[in-house]
């Protein structure tokens, strides 16, 4: 999980490079900067609501562990079954 939020962090660093450069294009439009500036933060957005979620999932199935991700066979024997 960890190395999909990594992932997902320099997708999003260079979603932000997109969206701060504009169209790669020479002489781009100013139509064609403001759909790429339209486009690159919606992705951003979605991108940064993502990595929000795993780290949430992270820290909610790390949290009764001591920092360390429990399996369902390590909370079974917590339990005595």
């Amino acid at each position: 999980m960890v190395a999909g939020m990594v992932a997902l962090g320099i997708v999003l660093v260079l979603v932000l490079t997109w969206f701060f450069q504009g169209s790669l294009e020479w002489f781009p439009t100013e139509e064609q900067e403001d759909t790429v500036r339209t486009v690159a933060g919606e992705l951003a957005v979605v991108l940064v609501c993502v990595e929000v979620g795993l780290g949430s999932l992270l820290w909610y199935l790390g949290r009764g562990s001591g920092g360390q991700l429990r399996s369902a066979e390590d909370e079974r024997l917590d339990h005595g079954e």
